[in-house]
């Protein structure tokens, strides 16, 4: 459950720290106190939507914590899955809001703004107004049987099944889509592939090309440079070169080991000299031989790197590049030019997934009518104890194309007097009907749920009389075991309440303040007074208080007994 709430400088609240307990917390209060503040700021506990403009005026940030206590094995199992580990069945829940962005944190540890909304969606959930025109919208209703019945895996499973009919359904329809814009892609890809392959293009062709451009280029500076340090390896006609004046070093060397052993060791190194240097002669003569080129050849190079450098600015920044290009074209060549072996194949996948498709439909339709009769049964039931003794609800369901959720359409059908045929629950219900239809609908889905804490955000609106302490008697007895917090203008609801807590507004220095403070019997009291009969507060209105709360509190004790 929700223990503990600490609110710092959100809007009109200043500071201030709440405890919750189990059961049935109300709260009240005037209109303008802060009564919606307190919800939202709960809700940015938990992850929703936030803005700057709720940081208090004057102040440059915000902060808000949430501390739940007593969670379950089950929970703590869930949001392990999250990868939220708590302690000691606790869980605090912060945020920091300010101008340049918000600082979450769970348990200290920093977390997203999606992990605190992840989390708090199994710890507590928020019902208000807006629900009852939820339930307005047909749209909505299918969600609510799936819901009650539990449906997630079977609305898997038939997502899958459609997901993939939906796929192959867009691949057949691109590919019949336009038959002249595939007939000039095929030319256009034909086209393509055929210049790449005239090239005959080779990895690392170009490096070469280049590289041997160079060299004819520069071929006369080259042959000059070579001959030089050819002669002098070599010699010339009349000096001999290194080759030779290392050769008759080593022979001197070798004849000075025939008397000095110890220096054999340096004739073999100088003679491995002599052989390397005439080996590097060798290379060099080489090299300049192969620098006499013919002129046509510069020509065929430049006219071969022109060829290529077209391609490179139509096909890729390399050869490589290039010739992916190409193996890429003629696979969507091949897959073009076998469009009506592809279709006929895909038409048969097409047919056989739309089959399964329908079937997995059939099978969630089936769940559905079962869910939307025991949903529709248990809710008559919940609407007899919240003063529609004659509330009669069906739920009909009609087909409709496959689509995302299936092959449904689901309307809430209502009468809530004898004899009145059964019409769209939208047509002829108030306001004050829907919110307790609303209501009974919650009650239902609660007890399929695991979550601890519920929050009822005035959903008692358009109710008054006998039917608000019917809503106030459902409350109560739906919090037994668990929290119900809510938010209420009806004395009759918050007569209920088994603690109760005064939402005010005061002004000090200029400033507007909000104060949440609990209430002992004597200050109920006074506020029930204050809610059903207006300020300022008479001695009637306070008798009528009195005998109000007392009555709530001798039929909750009676029922305690039972």
């Amino acid at each position: 459950m929700l223990a503990e709430l600490s609110i710092e400088n959100i809007a009109v609240i200043s500071r201030a720290r709440i405890r919750f307990d189990v059961g049935l917390n109300i709260f009240t209060g005037e209109t303008g106190a802060g009564k919606s503040i307190l919800i939202g700021a709960i809700g940015a506990a938990l992850g929703s939507r936030t803005s700057k403009d709720l940081i208090r005026t004057g102040e440059n940030r915000a902060r808000v914590s949430a501390l739940f206590t007593g969670l379950s094995a089950r929970t703590a199992q869930r949001l392990a899955s999250l990868g939220i580990d708590i302690e000691e069945g606790e869980l605090l829940l912060s945020r920091e809001i300010t101008p340049d962005g918000n600082l979450c944190r769970i348990n200290g540890v920093s977390a997203t703004v999606a992990q605190l909304r992840a989390a708090g969606a199994l710890l507590l959930q928020t019902h208000g107004q807006q629900d009852s025109w939820l339930l307005s919208q047909e749209e909505t209703h299918l969600g609510f049987i799936d819901q009650f019945g539990a449906l997630e895996g079977e609305r898997k499973a038939y997502y899958g099944a459609y997901d993939r009919m939906r796929r192959l359904q867009a691949k057949l329809d691109s590919l019949e889509s336009d038959a002249s814009a595939r007939a000039r892609k095929i030319d256009l890809l034909r086209y393509q592939i055929n210049e790449i392959e005239a090239a005959s293009l080779q990895e690392g062709e170009e490096e070469s090309l280049l590289s041997r451009r160079r060299l004819i280029r520069n071929a006369e500076k080259l042959t000059e440079l070579f001959s030089h340090c050819y002669m002098l390896l070599s010699g010339g006609e009349e000096t001999p070169g290194a080759v030779a004046a290392l050769s008759d070093a080593a022979d001197d060397l070798e004849a000075v080991g025939k008397y000095a052993p110890e220096f054999s060791q340096q004739a073999e190194t100088v003679r491995g000299y002599q052989y390397e240097l005439d080996d590097l002669a060798g290379s060099l003569r080489d090299q300049i031989e192969e620098l006499q080129f013919d002129p046509r050849e510069l020509d065929a190079l430049e006219e071969r790197l022109e060829w290529i450098g077209k391609l490179k600015k139509k096909y890729g920044a390399t050869i490589t590049e290039i010739l992916s290009f190409a193996k890429q074209a003629s696979q969507e060549l091949d897959e073009l030019e076998s469009f009506e072996e592809d279709a006929s194949v895909l038409t048969q996948q097409l047919e056989e997934a739309r089959e399964i498709a329908r079937k997995s439909a059939a099978a969630l339709t089936e769940h559905r009518i079962r869910a939307a009769k025991e949903l529709t049964r248990l809710v008559e039931q919940q609407l007899k104890e919240l003063d529609m003794p004659y509330a009669k609800m069906e739920v009909s369901l009609t087909a409709k194309p496959l689509a995302e959720d299936g092959a449904d359409v689901a309307e809430f059908l209502l009468s809530v007097n004898p004899g009145e045929a059964l019409k769209p629950l939208a047509k002829i219900a108030s306001g004050g009907e829907m919110s307790r239809i609303m209501l009974g609908i919650k009650g239902v889905l609660s007890g399929k749920e695991e979550i601890g804490t519920l929050i009822f955000d005035e959903i008692d609106a358009g109710i008054s009389g006998r039917a608000a302490s019917k809503v106030g008697a459902k409350l109560r007895a739906a919090s037994r075991g668990r929290q119900i917090i809510c938010v209420t203008h009806l004395a009759q609801v918050a007569a209920y309440g088994e603690h109760h807590l005064l939402i005010e507004k005061a002004v000090s220095d200029g400033r507007t303040f909000t104060e949440i403070k609990p209430l002992d019997e004597t200050g109920r009291i006074s506020e029930l007074a204050r809610i059903m009969n207006g300020e300022p507060i008479t001695p009637l209105a306070l008798e009528n208080a009195r005998e109000l709360l007392t009555r709530v509190q001798a039929e909750t004790r009676d029922e305690q007994t039972i």
